[in-house]
């Protein structure tokens, strides 16, 4: 695992604990309050897991939605893909699609503590790069990701491999942080690299821009913006 690898699963493995915190009433996380006693879910596998559960049901769940500026039956019949899905099931915000989420970090994000053996009765994991994604040839209807794509080494192969796998016609809806390269997000994308390597994709537009994001409980540097780019 590079550097990159290793700051991410040390980012989410922290995470857990804030996750805890929270969980057990302590200060507000990215801006949502803790829970109160009858807002917790207990899953009967441990407090861990009860406070990723309801983290996820209370808090992600709705992010995703807010910031790609969907509605939970936007994506209906469809087969989904999450680029950089990191170990929370997003796309379980959305009703009565077939789900898949592409992440090179999956494993560890289960030795971390993410239950995502529970997680994947509704949800497919891939354990790959989105360099390469193993899927076949448009066999996805859309495509999905949230502040995730300056995460990628290779933006255009990325861009190239969402071609090949979205269907004619399919869904593309994308939020991007706009930054300097670090590290952890390698990727300096502005509105011309984006549109230089997404022209392809018929009706693209951008959406909205914000120095906000997670329902308006991280706000970006100075200079930096959020970006949602749809067709």
């Amino acid at each position: 695992m590079d550097q990159k690898g290793r700051s991410e699963v040390w980012f989410w493995r922290n995470e857990i604990q804030n996750y805890i915190r929270w969980y057990e009433g302590g200060e507000p996380l990215y801006g949502r309050a803790s829970p109160t006693p009858a807002e917790r879910i207990i899953t009967g596998h441990g407090q861990p897991a009860d406070a990723l559960e309801t983290w996820l049901q209370r808090f992600q769940m709705p992010k995703y939605l807010h910031d790609l500026g969907l509605e939970p039956h936007s994506l209906l019949g469809r087969r989904v893909l999450d680029i950089g899905c990191g170990p929370f099931p997003n796309l379980l915000a959305f009703t009565n699609c077939t789900r898949f989420g592409i992440d090179p970090l999956i494993a560890p994000y289960a030795a971390a503590g993410f239950p995502l053996k529970r997680w994947s009765h509704d949800f497919t994991y891939l354990a790959a790069r989105a360099e390469a994604i193993p899927l076949p040839a448009a066999s996805i209807d859309a495509v999905i990701s949230v502040n995730a794509i300056d995460h990628v080494d290779d933006f255009a192969q990325v861009a190239r491999e969402v071609q090949r796998i979205l269907c004619p016609g399919g869904f593309f809806r994308m939020h991007v942080h706009y930054h300097p390269r670090t590290v952890f997000e390698p990727m300096e994308l502005d509105d011309a690299i984006f549109l230089q390597h997404y022209a392809w994709l018929p009706g693209l537009r951008k959406l909205s821009q914000s120095d906000r994001k997670d329902m308006g409980g991280t706000v970006a540097n100075p200079g930096e913006r959020y970006v949602v780019w749809g067709n």
